[in-house]
């Protein structure tokens, strides 16, 4: 059974989430997860179940 939850955070917001987290920590995974840490729960999970994270980052 899948179970739907509903957005708390407007999808341009995380969006706007993601570009300030990307612009700040560009490919160092380390200081991404960091930063993802230190958001609220809601938000930190919404993010990672977006499609915003949905790079391919080079060896």
């Amino acid at each position: 059974m899948i179970h739907m939850v509903a957005c708390t955070v407007p999808y341009h917001e995380l969006v706007a989430i993601a570009d300030r987290l990307l612009d700040e920590c560009g490919e160092d995974t380390g200081l991404l997860a960091e930063n993802l840490d230190g958001l609220a729960p809601a938000v930190r999970e919404e993010l990672l179940v977006s499609d915003l994270f949905n790079t391919s980052i080079s060896p």
